[in-house]
């Protein structure tokens, strides 16, 4: 699952559209609302990265019902970041050096 995807499921489980979550967000520098949907729209086909400032705006949004360690995991995953590394320091993946 990508972070879009579980952000899709989760606007629809609260039978939210994407306007109103675009009317839920502020954002910086200030876009119009049309402009915000259509950004929450290319989120959700992963066309864009939902990134840690975003993520932050749509944990704020109680409707939505996000669990931050699986969007944080979500995150993770479609950055390509090795997990293993990231929670065991110590870890070395296989063929690299020392």
């Amino acid at each position: 699952m990508t972070p879009g995807t579980y952000l899709r499921q989760s606007r629809e489980e609260a039978a939210m559209t994407l306007r109103d979550l675009a009317l839920c967000l502020d954002s910086e520098p200030a876009i119009s609302c049309q402009s915000r949907e259509q950004w929450l729209r290319r989120i959700e086909e992963g066309i864009d990265p939902l990134g840690c400032t975003t993520a932050n705006a749509l944990l704020s949004v109680r409707a939505l019902r996000l669990d931050p360690e699986l969007l944080a995991l979500l995150m993770d995953r479609a950055a390509g970041v090795d997990l293993a590394v990231r929670l065991v320091p110590s870890f070395q993946p296989a063929g690299s050096a020392s």
